[in-house]
């Protein structure tokens, strides 16, 4: 089963942009929307068989960071997509890891996400992401760059400070 067949509430996520008026969400079927909270206006950004979710939004707000399903289905990228001509850019690819949780930087020059080395069995049925790391690239999908080298079970979020020269997550 593909996940375009199933609904998966577990994906939905969300931000508000950073002047208020405008949240970015993937609903369960993992598609991305913005939601213009002044009209209630509902704008459909992506539409794949693939799964996209964990939307961020640029800090201009003329873009939104997200990842979606590789298309063999194992994994997720990094992908970025303009907003409102919806031009998406492919930041990241590997059948071989899995890339989640993606932020820009304050000053919308970095991206910080986190990613998982290793695909394996769970023992409770199906497959699990593990041996995860923080890593970061530069907005324009150059300088990719390894900054833990933990191999963590998890990693539940992933932020930059203020200033853009730190970043602080929990794993």
């Amino acid at each position: 089963i593909s996940s375009s067949d199933t609904v998966e509430h577990g994906n939905v996520s969300f931000d508000v942009s950073s002047d208020g008026g405008t949240v970015v969400f993937s609903d369960a079927t993992g598609d991305l929307w913005l939601l213009a909270l002044s009209s209630n206006e509902l704008t459909r950004l992506t539409e794949s068989k693939e799964l996209e979710s964990w939307p961020s939004f640029s800090p201009d707000g003329k873009s939104v960071v997200f990842v979606k399903e590789n298309e063999k289905g194992h994994g997720m990228s990094v992908f970025v997509i303009a907003i409102p001509g919806k031009e998406i850019r492919r930041l990241t690819s590997s059948d071989n890891c899995s890339d989640s949780q993606p932020v820009f930087s304050p000053d919308g020059k970095t991206i910080v996400f986190s990613r998982s080395h290793l695909r394996r069995r769970y023992s409770m049925g199906g497959w699990k992401w593990d041996k995860w790391d923080v890593y970061t690239i530069s907005s324009d999908g150059t300088r990719l760059k390894r900054q833990t080298h933990g191999e963590h079970y998890d990693i539940g979020g992933v932020a930059f400070s203020g200033d853009s020269k730190n970043v602080y997550f929990s794993a």
